[in-house]
C-alpha cells in the first residue's frame, strides 16, 4: 500500500522533472512513510514516483519503482498482489525480494500485462512503464479499491500528461491551473460523492474500476485518443455465473465460506502488525471470526462508537470479541473529536467527500495505526456483493404494494404518511428494532412521489434530490444535466437482471467503488494504514453471482447466506440485529458544537464569493434544521463540506 504519482512531457528537463518527482512525493508521504523515490526518462518525458508504506519484504529490495529483470517494464505499484505466493511458484524468475509487487512485475515480463492482470488476485492501481514498446499503462483493480486520477495539467494542453493516487498529488505541479467541474459538484451535492470517471475538476478524471489506459510514446498531435478500456467488466462475470448456479443452498455455503476462508488468510499475510476491524455487524464479525479461528494467538480487534446510545454499537461489537476472544480496543467518539477532525477534512480527501462514515472510520483507523498496526481487515464489501443493504429488502416490497395503487390516488396516500405524527413512527421504530426508522420513512415516501418503476425507486434512493438544479446558482442550471441516471454506472440499464440483482450491480459498479472505497482508502491511508476487505475476493464475487438471489434476500431479509455461515461461529443472539452501519449524529452536532463551523461556511457573503450555489435556498435550509423545523442534515453535509473544501483550496 502506497501513493503512486507521475506525469508525462517531454519538454521538461531532468532536473525540472526530478524537482517535480520531490513535490509530488511529498503531497504523498501519509500514504507511505517508509521510503520514496522517482524514475526519470528524460528521452520520453517520463516521470514515476512512489512513496512505500513496506508491508511485504521490509528491506530496501523491496522499494519503488521497481525494474524488471530484462530492465523493459518498470512499475510503481500502489495495493497488494493476495496471492503472490502462488504466481511466484509458477514462474522461472531471478528474484531480488520477497515483494508481492516483483512476483506481478516477474509475471508481466513471463506472461504479459494481460495475463498478469488475469491471474492476479489483489487491490491495486499503477503505472507500468514499457520501454519496449514505448507505452505507459495505467491500471485500476477490478473493484477499484485503490485509487487512481489522471487528466491533464493544463485545460488547453493535452501534451502534459500527470497522474497520481490523489488529487494533491496532480496540484503539486506548478501548472496546474484546473478549473471546478460543475457536473461533478451537482453529483458531491446529490450523492454525497463524486462517480468515476468524474473528479472535481475539468480535465481530471478517476480512472474507472477494471480499466487500463495505455498512452504511446512520445505524445504527439493525434497519436493518442486518452480512452480507458476495460481489462475486466463485472458484467461479463453476471453472464458468465449466471449460466451455472448453484441450487442447493448447503454447496453454496461450503463453496461460499471456504473461499471466504482462503480470502482471510491470503489477505492477513504480511510481514507487520495486522488487526482487524470490528463493529458488531455481520460483515466485520465473520471476517474477524474467521481470522481468529486461523490463529492460535488472539487476534487484535478494533471498534469505535459513540457517546450517544442510539448511535453506539460498540457493546455489540465488545460482545463478540468477548465471545471470540480477541484482545479488542474500544474507542468512544465525543463531540470534541468531532470539532478536531470535521474542519479539517480537506486534509484527509483531497476531494470533497461526503459520507458522514468517513468521521469514525477515520477515528478507528488512527487509533489502529497508533497502537502499532499497519494491516487492518475491514468487511467492506458484503453488503454490495451478499444484498445487505435495506433498500434491497424493502423498495421492491414496498414498491410491489404502492404500484398497484391508482397513480391518481397516489399523492393522497403519501399525503396520508406524512400527516402520522413524528413521535408515532419513532416509536414504532423502536418496537420494529429498526434504526433511525422516521428517518428511513420520510425518505421513502419522498421517493415513491417522484417513481415511476422499481428502476426509478432505486435512482431515487441513492440521491438527495429530485432536481439538483434548483440547489445550483442561476449561472450555472444550464452547465448540468439533471436525470435520474446520469454519474452512475449504467451498463446494466438493458440487463434481464431481478431487480434486487440488479440494484446489487450497479451499487458494486459506482457507489462501492466511489464512495465506500474512497471512504475506507483515504481514511486509512491518511495515518499510513493499509486497509483489506476479504469480501472483495475475485473468485468471491465470481461465485456470488452463481448464487440465486433468495440466498442473499430472503423474507425481508439480506445476507442470508452470511448469516448461515455466522452461526458456525457465534451464536445468532448476538448478532442477528437490524443493520445500522457507522450512523452518526450529524443532525445533533450542526445544532450543537458544529453550529459555529456550519453558520460561517454558509454565511451568504461566503457563498456570494462563487456562483456555485443558490445562496437563499441554501439560507432557508440551515434556518430550518436549527430552528428545529425540519431535519436537513443529509442537504446540508455535502454543501458544507464543499464549502470547506473550497475554502481550504482556493
Amino acid at each position: 500500500m502506497c501513493g503512486i504519482s507521475g506525469l508525462i512531457n517531454p519538454q521538461k528537463s531532468v532536473s525540472e522533472l526530478r524537482e517535480l518527482g520531490i513535490s509530488m512525493n511529498h503531497s504523498l508521504q501519509h500514504r507511505g512513510p517508509d521510503n520514496e523515490d522517482s524514475y526519470v526518462n528524460e528521452d520520453l518525458g517520463i516521470l514515476l514516483n512512489h512513496t512505500r508504506l513496506s508491508i511485504h519484504d521490509l528491506s530496501e529490495a523491496g522499494n519503488q519503482p521497481m525494474r524488471s529483470n530484462s530492465g523493459r517494464y518498470l512499475i510503481t505499484f500502489n495495493g497488494e498482489i493476495y496471492n503472490y505466493k502462488e504466481i511466484k511458484e509458477e514462474l522461472n524468475y531471478s528474484w531480488k525480494s520477497t515483494s508481492d509487487t516483483e512476483v506481478f512485475l516477474g509475471a508481466v515480463e513471463e506472461w504479459g500485462l494481460d495475463k498478469a492482470l488475469e491471474k492476479s488476485i489483489g487491490m491495486f492501481a499503477f503505472a507500468l512503464l514499457d520501454n519496449k514498446e514505448e507505452v505507459l499503462h495505467l491500471v485500476r483493480d477490478r473493484i477499484g479499491e485503490k485509487p487512481l486520477y489522471w487528466g491533464f495539467a493544463s485545460e488547453s494542453n493535452e501534451k502534459f500528461i500527470i497522474f497520481g493516487s490523489e488529487l494533491n498529488a496532480l496540484k503539486a505541479i506548478p501548472e496546474f491551473r484546473n478549473s471546478i467541474n460543475i457536473q461533478s459538484l451537482s453529483l458531491l451535492l446529490n450523492y454525497g460523492y463524486i462517480p468515476s470517471p468524474f473528479s472535481i475538476f475539468n480535465k481530471i478524471w478517476k480512472l474507472p474500476a477494471g480499466n487500463i489506459l495505455s498512452i504511446k510514446l512520445p505524445i504527439q498531435e493525434n497519436s493518442n485518443d486518452f480512452n480507458p478500456k476495460a481489462w475486466w467488466k463485472l458484467t461479463d462475470v453476471i453472464n458468465h455465473e449466471r449460466e451455472s448456479l448453484i441450487k442447493d443452498e448447503k454447496e453454496a455455503m461450503i463453496l461460499i465460506k471456504e473461499n471466504l476462508k482462503r480470502s482471510v488468510l491470503y489477505q492477513s499475510r504480511a510481514d507487520v502488525k495486522v488487526t482487524s476491524f470490528l463493529s458488531g455487524g455481520i460483515d466485520s464479525s465473520l471476517v474477524t471470526a474467521i481470522l481468529q479461528s486461523q490463529n492460535s494467538k488472539k487476534i487484535n480487534t478494533f471498534t469505535v462508537g459513540f457517546e450517544s446510545e442510539d448511535l453506539n454499537e460498540a457493546p455489540f461489537a465488545k460482545k463478540i470479541a468477548d465471545y471470540l476472544g480477541t484482545e479488542h480496543t474500544e474507542l468512544i467518539f465525543t463531540d470534541k473529536d468531532a470539532l478536531n477532525i470535521i474542519p479539517n477534512f480537506h486534509n484527509f480527501y483531497s476531494e470533497p467527500f461526503a459520507d458522514p462514515a468517513a468521521i469514525p472510520t477515520l477515528l478507528m483507523c488512527k487509533a489502529a495505526r497508533q497502537s502499532g498496526f499497519q494491516v487492518a481487515l475491514s468487511g467492506d464489501g458484503a453488503d454490495e456483493v451478499f444484498g445487505g443493504y435495506n433498500r434491497y429488502t424493502l423498495a421492491p416490497k414496498i414498491w410491489q404494494k404502492f404500484s398497484r395503487i391508482d397513480p391518481k390516488l397516489r399523492p393522497l396516500v403519501l399525503l396520508f404518511i406524512k400527516l402520522i405524527p413524528k413521535n408515532f413512527i419513532e416509536k414504532s421504530g423502536r418496537i420494529l428494532g429498526i434504526s433511525q426508522f422516521l428517518e428511513r420513512v420520510e425518505k421513502l415516501s419522498y421517493r415513491l412521489n417522484h417513481a415511476n418503476s422499481i428502476d426509478d425507486l432505486y435512482y431515487l434512493l441513492i440521491k438527495e434530490w429530485h432536481d439538483i438544479s434548483i440547489v445550483m446558482h442561476s449561472n450555472q442550471k444550464n452547465n448540468i444535466k439533471t436525470t435520474n441516471r446520469i454519474g452512475i454506472n449504467t451498463n446494466l440499464e438493458n440487463h434481464d437482471l431481478q431487480s434486487i440483482s440488479k440494484m446489487m450491480a450497479l451499487d458494486c459498479l459506482s457507489y462501492l467503488p466511489d464512495n465506500n472505497q474512497v471512504k475506507l482508502d483515504r481514511a486509512s491511508m491518511s495515518f499510513g494504514l493499509e486497509t483489506r476487505s476479504p469480501f472483495l475476493d475475485k473468485v468471491l464475487i465470481d461465485y456470488s453471482w452463481r448464487l440465486p438471489e433468495t440466498m442473499k434476500v430472503r423474507n425481508a431479509t439480506g445476507k442470508v447466506i452470511l448469516k448461515n455461515i455466522l452461526e458456525g461461529y457465534l451464536p445468532k443472539k448476538i448478532f442477528d440485529r437490524s443493520k445500522s452501519g457507522f450512523a452518526t449524529p450529524i443532525k445533533d452536532w450542526l445544532r450543537g458544537p458544529l453550529k459555529e463551523w456550519a453558520s460561517d461556511l454558509l454565511q451568504a457573503e461566503e457563498l456570494k464569493k462563487n456562483d456555485y450555489l443558490d445562496v437563499q435556498l441554501i439560507s432557508n435550509l440551515w434556518n430550518d434544521h436549527i430552528s428545529f423545523k425540519a431535519d436537513n442534515s443529509k442537504r446540508l453535509w455535502p454543501i458544507l463540506i464543499w464549502q470547506n473544501w473550497l475554502y481550504n483550496n482556493k
